[in-house]
């Protein structure tokens, strides 16, 4: 290109592309024949609302809804290396990083189950305890090393009689409770007469009902990794942990509106199967099936597979160093019994070609825009389900597995003179998702589907070590007739790679010219959310590409309100895209989706062709059977359509009275009026702020009548801590006193109370998850200065002196209720677990000048007097209140 070409549309550079790195650069003017003009696009938005903070994207904000993936979040820094001591040995690490990191650097690795690298520590099961020693202290101190920083001169021990007890004592507890609910099981089917209750314990322990996840609860090990990457990383919070004293015996995990996952709000996505550490979440299988027909050889068995299978298939297998099998899976497939092996890169070129004619006939014709990619199947069951105004907008295109399912089902079985019932269709994919498309009606003509069996890059690897079979087998090509591709398919296997595909193929048809540099380089990496302005045709065009369901939602809502506007949008679900699909390998490589994204680039650049509308097989394809692109066959045959999904709500009377059910995939458990709407959970009416002012002063009877203990705990010692006060309160004082989780008690109706005890632990920098959404509505809600004046608080934390946000969430509490006129009648309280005695040290002073503040009242209020028991804390007397 010239100097006057765009600097945002170059040669590969030699360097990978990395987390979080931003390529947007001022553009250039001018153009040069066979060349695009490509430059950044930015919001006004966008700009302001950029941030440097660790764990926030460009695009993420303090009011924004939904929380940043972790690993897409990413920021480089400068580090300083400090010297610790692990198990005596001498070790220089990052000052940085926690002490598991280091304790696995020096050899000495911890045990861990609800740890990921790729999601941020929560120190949930405790399993990976260590004792520590400061410099210039002779005491041992217990931490949780996922979530403790190393200091300089730290000493950590990973082997002491402590650790492993701690260790022992949860692996015990997990058995125990899987042991307990199989023997149930055992009890109820040895009892013909109780058949029906044990099939229903089954249900309730076994939901296979989406046909692309599994969720077996007996294995669950409640780590809460599942309910984690699905609030964070995806933004949809489909699962949840109930607490403990709520949880159903078999159901330590359930979704949020209690419904199968079918009916849930749940995408299908498969990305709780990725991080899922005990086989609790599994893709459905479908393995055993196609083993059988295999074997059986009473249908021609037909292949294909995916491009992100055969850059991450060598996982599976131990090979460390990342390679391309493509051959060689090709290789492996027949070796297993199938008779033809087909490339899905095959239908990635006629999805490109069908989708760019699509793009220019909306843009010409003033069709819906932003038109949206509809190749991921995830994404569209969440427009289905969540976004359903968008469904006009979506491309009518069929994934790549569909347009060339439908292809081999009707015009291969033609060139080999059998029916489709005579073929039976597997594909290979790096997707859970896609056993959900395969079950869709659309794709099920005459009871015969297009696609019979999907398998995963897991289940086709289990299937060969199955049978014996290495990936270390002699070449093998693909199958001709649909075999054939280009680089511009081998891109799908990545987040950004349909767009640019597409971008190279519509920049043809319209200025019919080939392009020279084929290379959108801003369009490519692993940041979750990028955008750009192309010109193409003398128009431009405002592209954006976004991999990751919460970075789709915080997308979707910045175009919803009109902050930002795009001509064409490629969404990806999981992470990265295909290539950290629900169905890839399972790995704790923080850096394992760089690794395959780089392989995804190196088949782009190393094709023979690179242009999907130069493919000859495709060319073939329309000259002998379809005619032209978005043709009246091309659309019966490569098209579809969608419709809205009904999430469905199931939650029991009690608890849909008792809690306030957002949407869980806000990072801060904001509801915004869209959240309503796509959320089948019922929601509690919002207050009329206008008469707090007035209103103030007037508490309701039941407030009036009562101390109310609000507690946020995160690993249950909050909670212990806040039993414990309102007990005491109510022996010492006879005072009535009500004990529930500060999520359940409706900001809103803190006016109404007359004395408020609230007790929280600090967890990351933060509020524990189950006084966020309280947390939130109290910072963020416009509340009148004097809000809570006339009512009574008083605020005790626990906290960790160790660390730099010692007391942190009780600290923000206090002052938010004091600036909003609540009178503190006790100080705050701060247990320091490295005192003496840990919190007991500030808390028994504290508890007793409560208790005898808590006995003046009584003696001042009689209505205060004990009437009833303390609450249990499930909500239940929230739910009387408010039902």
């Amino acid at each position: 290109m010239g100097a006057g070409a765009s600097a945002r549309y170059s040669e590969p550079e030699p360097a990978p592309r990395r987390l979080n790195q931003q390529n947007f650069r001022d553009s250039e003017t001018g153009s040069r024949r066979g060349s695009a003009r490509i430059r950044p696009h930015h919001s006004a938005s966008a700009h302001s609302r950029r941030s440097t903070t660790s764990g926030n994207s460009e695009h993420d904000n303090d009011s924004d809804t939904y929380s940043e993936s972790t690993e897409l979040s990413f920021t480089p820094q400068v580090v300083r290396t400090i010297r610790v001591l692990v198990d005596g040995n001498a070790i220089d690490v990052p000052s940085n990083i926690s002490v598991l990191e280091a304790c696995a650097r020096a050899g000495s690795a911890t045990n861990h189950f609800c740890f990921h690298p790729r999601l941020k520590p929560i120190g949930k099961c405790k399993a990976c305890t260590t004792e520590i020693k400061l410099p210039g202290s002779t005491q041992l101190s217990k931490c949780c090393s996922c979530l403790t920083t190393v200091t300089p001169g730290m000493e950590i021990f990973t082997n002491t009689p402590v650790t492993r007890a701690i260790y022992a004592e949860y692996v015990h507890t997990m058995l125990q409770r899987r042991r307990e609910r199989n023997m149930n099981f055992m009890d109820l089917a040895a009892a013909p007469e109780l058949e029906l209750a044990c099939a229903e314990a089954h249900l309730i322990q076994v939901d296979d009902s989406s046909r692309a996840t599994l969720l077996d609860l007996s294995n669950c090990v409640e780590c809460s990794r599942c309910v984690h990457v699905c609030k964070e990383v995806q933004g949809i919070g489909c699962l949840t942990m109930p607490p403990e004293e709520e949880r159903e015996f078999f159901r330590p995990v359930r979704t949020r509106t209690y419904a199968p996952l079918l009916d849930s709000d749940c995408i299908f996505c498969g990305q709780c199967t990725v991080f899922c550490p005990s086989r609790a979440l599994t893709e459905y299988p479908h393995m055993h099936e196609v083993d059988q027909l295999l074997l059986r050889k009473d249908k021609i068995m037909v292949a294909a597979i995916a491009p992100a299978v055969r850059v991450a298939i060598g996982e599976e297998f131990g090979i460390e160093v990342p390679k391309v099998f493509e051959k060689k899976l090709v290789a492996a497939l027949r070796a297993l019994g199938f008779d033809y092996v087909f490339d899905v890169q095959f239908g990635a070129d006629l999805t490109i070609v069908e989708e760019s004619h699509e793009l220019i006939e909306r843009i010409k014709s003033n069709g819906a825009l932003p038109m949206f990619t509809s190749c991921c199947p995830s994404w569209v069951v969440m427009v289905e389900k969540h976004y359903p105004d968008l469904i006009p907008h979506l491309s009518t295109c069929r994934s790549p597995q569909m347009m060339l399912a439908s292809l081999v089902k009707e015009y291969f079985s033609r060139k080999i003179d059998k029916t489709r019932d005579d073929i039976c269709f597997v594909p290979i994919m790096p997707c859970c998702a896609k056993k959900f498309e395969a079950t869709r009606d659309e794709f099920n003509p005459s009871g015969n589907p297009d696609v019979d069996f999907v398998l995963t890059t897991r289940e086709l690897a289990e299937l060969m070590r199955t049978r014996r079979l290495t990936i270390d087998l002699p070449d093998s090509d693909f199958d001709s007739l649909l075999g054939q591709s280009t680089g511009s398919a081998a891109l799908f296997g990545a987040t950004g790679g349909v767009m640019e595909a597409a971008l190279r193929t519509a920049y043809e048809l319209c200025e019919g010219q080939p392009l020279e540099e084929l290379q959108f380089t801003d369009l490519r990496g692993l940041t979750g959310r990028k955008e750009a302005q192309v010109t193409i045709g003398g128009r431009e065009l405002r592209v954006c590409v976004v991999s990751g369901g919460a970075n789709i939602r915080r997308m979707l809502d910045d175009v919803q309100t009109g902050r930002c506007q795009y001509d064409f949008i490629e969404c990806m679900s999981c992470p990265g895209g295909c290539l950290g699909g629900g169905g890839q390998p399972r790995s704790m490589d923080v850096d394992i989706l760089n690794k395959r994204i780089d392989l995804v680039y190196g088949l782009d650049e190393r094709a023979a062709i690179r242009r999907s509308h130069e493919n000859p097989e495709i060319k073939d394809l329309y000259a002998d059977l379809l005619g032209a692109p978005n043709g009246e066959l091309a659309h019966t045959l490569l098209h579809t359509h969608y419709g809205r999904r009904e999430v469905v709500s199931l939650i029991p009377e009690p608890a849909a009275h008792s809690s306030r059910h957002t949407d869980h995939g806000s990072s801060v458990g904001t509801t915004t009026t869209s959240d309503t709407d796509r959320s089948a959970v019922q929601q509690r009416p919002v207050r009329d702020r206008s008469r707090d002012r007035n209103a103030s002063h007037h508490h309701s009877e039941e407030g009036a009548a009562r101390i109310l203990v609000l507690y946020g705990s995160q690993t249950g010692s909050a909670k212990a801590v806040a039993t414990r006060i309102a007990q005491q309160v109510r022996r010492q004082a006879n005072a009535r006193v009500d004990l529930m989780e500060m999520n359940r008690f409706p900001v809103d109706s803190l006016v109404e109370e007359r004395f408020v005890i609230l007790v929280t632990s600090t967890f990351w920098e933060s509020f524990p998850e189950n006084a966020l959404e309280f947390w939130s509505m109290l910072s963020n809600g416009h509340y009148p200065r004097n809000f809570l004046r006339g009512v009574n608080y008083t605020v005790f934390g626990l906290g960790d002196s160790l660390f730099e946000h010692f007391d942190y969430a009780a600290r923000k509490l206090d002052t938010r209720l004091h600036s909003l006129g609540g009178h503190r009648f006790l100080r705050l309280g701060e247990g320091d677990y490295q005192a003496p005695n840990q919190y007991h040290t500030a808390l028994r002073p504290w508890l007793k000048d409560l208790a005898k503040y808590a006995k003046a009242q009584v003696a001042k209020h009689p209505q205060l007097g004990a009437t009833a028991a303390v609450s249990g804390g499930s909500g239940d007397t929230d739910g009387r209140r408010h039902k």
